[in-house]
């Protein structure tokens, strides 16, 4: 959602805010602790794309992976709860299921 210049003028006033402040209008001169292309990036949200398109690398890798290991496994279905969902529960970091 991108704001029009004529409502962020309004939104201003009835703020009582004193100006619009921008990214472009900031002086980096002044202000020399804030890294300037850092800040950029932050605004461009560009780290974003990356982690996501890394997210994506790694899921099909991990899928991958996991097709070529289990692909001659037999599956062994077990019932009851593991030992790791024991030891939550018990810890109380789980919540018991419910019976009914």
């Amino acid at each position: 959602m991108s704001l029009q210049p004529e409502r962020i003028a309004q939104l201003c006033e009835l703020l009582k805010l004193p100006a619009v402040k921008t990214l472009e209008s900031y002086d980096f001169t002044f202000a020399t602790g804030a890294p300037k292309t850092q800040i950029h990036e932050l605004a461009t949200l560009s780290f974003v794309e990356r982690a996501v398109m890394a997210a994506i690398k790694t899921r099909f890798l991990t899928a991958a992976m996991l097709d070529r290991l289990l692909h001659h496994a037999h599956i062994v279905q077990i019932s009851g709860d593991s030992y790791r969902l024991k030891d939550k529960r018990k810890a109380g970091t789980l919540r018991a299921p419910k019976t009914s």
